[in-house]
C-alpha cells in the first residue's frame, strides 16, 4: 500500500501486476479509484454531501447507486 501524509491509502499494488490509485476530495473523502497498470481506467467514483454521507457511488462497469438520508443520518432511499 502507498499512503499520503494523512495516512490515507493512495495506491495499491497487487502481486499479479494490477495497480490501483485512490484519489480524494478536498474534504478528505474518497473521490475515485483508478486502475493504472495498463493506462488509466476509472473503476469507481464517489460523492458525499456536506455532512460526509455517501450520496452517490458509480462503479462505471457494474452499478450507479444513489443514497438519501433523513435528519438523523439514516438512509431513507437507495436507488440505482
Amino acid at each position: 500500500f502507498e499512503r499520503d501524509s494523512q495516512y490515507r491509502i493512495t495506491g495499491v499494488s497487487h502481486t499479479d501486476g494490477i495497480r490501483l490509485k485512490l484519489t480524494y476530495h478536498a474534504s478528505g473523502y474518497l473521490k475515485a479509484i483508478h486502475r493504472t497498470d495498463n493506462g488509466i481506467q476509472t473503476l469507481a467514483t464517489y460523492e458525499q454531501d456536506a455532512r460526509g454521507r455517501l450520496t452517490e457511488a458509480d462503479a462505471r462497469m457494474d452499478y450507479h447507486l444513489f443514497d438519501e438520508f433523513d435528519a438523523a443520518d439514516r438512509i431513507i432511499r437507495w436507488s440505482d
